[in-house]
């Protein structure tokens, strides 16, 4: 289990009106009469039948939520046996439920721009608990995922995938039991912002996944190369495992702990600054104060808080990240890492 605190940013969604129901039928009912907002009761949805019609599909605009704000009291259960549970259309909110045992992924955004999922707890998918893909040419842009974990309590494939897909923002999330990694932003995706993480791992870049064709942008970057990954920011983040940017240009990376290497190849134009990681260096980068991790510096193996005496306390310089990876404010005199001992 990793160790973290929410920030006051995740304190709930403010409430709304809708339609009120207490079963996944009601949901679909509820969806297919053109509720702009359904209000789920606490309990357990059903959504074994295995079947498109078990898939609870958010369409444009709509959003899903319990209505008590309790994620952990409103459960869409897929039991292995439904892939893809719920899928969400561009613009569409899934909020503050649980998403359990999805035979493939948990949550779904193919093709669906501007799709935000917050305060949602994804448990132990097949494979992805949450997918941003495009359905063909129309991609998944401006996604954000906030408030949220993903826990895997057997093998995972990927915690959150994302593909070919620009301006994702990854915040205030937990990503735990999943190395395989626990985030990947791949395949020609650009301008992500993965920020107040928790996680095993990390991965930005390639180009050569069986899940789409890297994406050619009108207004190309990086010099008209095709990377993996263009720009971009990481920062605040604890990470148990390792780092990994692949064939990525112009990503700043900021404030970050990795408990193993942090590693790039193929990489141009990156910024790597206030790091607490065993760095990798293979050129093409630009190291400012940034430091070799021991086990002394964190409060243990799976906490990686500063502990009390770490050589990373005040070792920093000042960058504009006021804040770490718990929001709590940063001092003058920032430490190195994902955390500001007691900010």
């Amino acid at each position: 289990m990793l160790f973290r605190s929410l920030p006051a940013d995740c304190s709930g969604l403010p409430a709304q009106a809708g339609t009120s129901v207490s079963d996944a039928d009601g949901v679909r009912a509820a969806l297919a009469d053109g509720a702009s907002v359904v209000l789920l009761a606490d309990g357990t949805y059903d959504l074994t039948g295995g079947d498109e019609s078990s898939t609870l599909e958010i369409p444009a605009g709509v959003t899903l939520r319990s209505a008590s704000g309790d994620a952990g009291a409103v459960v869409l259960e897929a039991g292995w046996a439904t892939a893809d549970p719920v899928v969400l259309g561009p613009g569409a909110t899934l909020a503050e439920v649980t998403v359990a045992h999805g035979a493939t992924d948990g949550v779904l955004i193919q093709g669906a721009s501007g799709a935000r999922v917050y305060g949602v707890v994804v448990t132990d998918p097949g494979e992805a608990g949450i997918a941003v893909v495009p359905d063909g040419a129309t991609y998944s842009d401006d996604v954000e995922i906030a408030c949220s974990e993903v826990r895997f309590e057997s093998e995972c494939a990927v915690g959150i995938d994302a593909v070919q897909a620009d301006g994702t923002h990854l915040r205030d999330l937990t990503v735990d039991g999943c190395d395989e990694p626990s985030i990947r932003l791949a395949t020609g995706s650009r301008g992500s912002v993965v920020e107040r993480v928790f996680a095993d791992s990390l991965s930005l870049g390639d180009t050569d996944y069986a899940s789409g064709d890297e994406r050619i942008y009108a207004d190309p970057e990086c010099d008209g190369v095709t990377m993996g990954h263009y720009g971009g920011d990481v920062r605040n983040v604890l990470l148990t495992g390792s780092m990994v940017l692949r064939e990525t240009c112009g990503v700043t990376v900021e404030h970050v702990t990795v408990a193993g290497d942090l590693f790039w190849a193929s990489t141009t134009d990156l910024t790597i600054t206030n790091s607490l990681a065993n760095i990798v260096d293979s050129g093409g980068a630009t190291l400012t104060s940034n430091l070799v991790p021991s086990d002394a510096d964190f409060v243990s193996t799976t906490d990686l808080h500063l502990a009390a005496g770490s050589a990373a306390i005040d070792a920093g310089v000042a960058t504009d990240v006021t804040d770490d990876v718990d929001g709590d404010p940063r001092d003058a005199a920032p430490d190195v890492g994902g955390d500001e001992l007691g900010g």
